[in-house]
């Protein structure tokens, strides 16, 4: 069912089996001119994938019936936040287009020592469409919100938290990401430096507030390279099987 588009709506659209969109309103009568008949996917970013019908539009809203749901295996079964380290130019939104693609539950940029570019609430609009228009493309039924913090608030975040930690650092030689993996472990934080790398202060906050380092590799990777290898290799060791 690739062929259908897909849609994401705040449940406060939807009564029972009925869904009055608004936001999508212009996009879908006027961009893509569909019409009463057409089938679409609508989530509600709860996991659930709903076939809808259109039924009619107004000056405003769309309406649609649903015909049928259920939970999307588009969604992994664990959940993985990515805090990164801002970098220059439009390679965030490239982390942002691809991290989506490849599972991810949450991205968070932060800055630190190194990091030279500084995100603004513009950004921050653009790289939550981004991730939105990946959910879409890629056929996830939950869409992964896109923050932004300082590195103190990483820090606070990983000590009060639940998630497993795993930090990437350019100096660890010995453990590699893939033996820090368990398929028991269903929630991590996965840190991720900017084109300059952590100062080794930085590196034993991390660990003192609980993160575990890890090696990428033998290879030095690209800031923009890295969280999409290593999401990768998350997504290949800890994906359930697939019947």
């Amino acid at each position: 069912m690739s062929e259908y588009r897909r849609f994401f709506a705040d449940v406060s659209e939807r009564q029972g089996d009925k869904i009055r969109l608004v936001d999508e309103y212009n996009h879908i009568a006027r961009v893509l001119r569909m019409k009463k008949g057409d089938k679409v996917f609508v989530c509600f970013n709860d996991g659930m994938e709903h076939f809808c019908t259109i039924t009619h539009f107004d000056n405003e809203a769309v309406y649609l019936d649903i015909v049928n749901s259920w939970q999307s295996n588009a969604e992994n079964s664990f959940d993985v936040t990515l805090y990164m380290g801002i970098m220059k130019g439009d390679k965030n939104d490239l982390v942002v287009q691809k991290a989506v693609e490849l599972g991810v539950n949450k991205i968070v940029f932060f800055d630190s020592k190194y990091t030279v570019s500084k995100t603004d609430d513009k950004k921050l609009a653009r790289f939550n469409k981004i991730s939105i228009e990946a959910s879409k493309q890629c056929g996830r039924a939950v869409v992964a919100q896109v923050h932004t913090c300082t590195f103190a608030q990483m820090l606070q975040d990983i000590k009060k938290g639940n998630s497993k930690t795993l930090f990437c650092y350019e100096r660890e030689h010995s453990k590699l990401l893939q033996q820090e993996l368990s398929t028991q472990c269903k929630s991590y934080n996965l840190i991720i430096g900017s084109e300059g790398g952590f100062s080794e202060q930085e590196q034993q906050l991390l660990v003192d507030a609980g993160a575990v380092c890890v090696s990428l590799g033998q290879r030095i990777l690209r800031a923009e390279t890295a969280p999409l290898y290593a999401l990768s290799v998350m997504d290949c060791l800890l994906a359930e099987d697939v019947d």
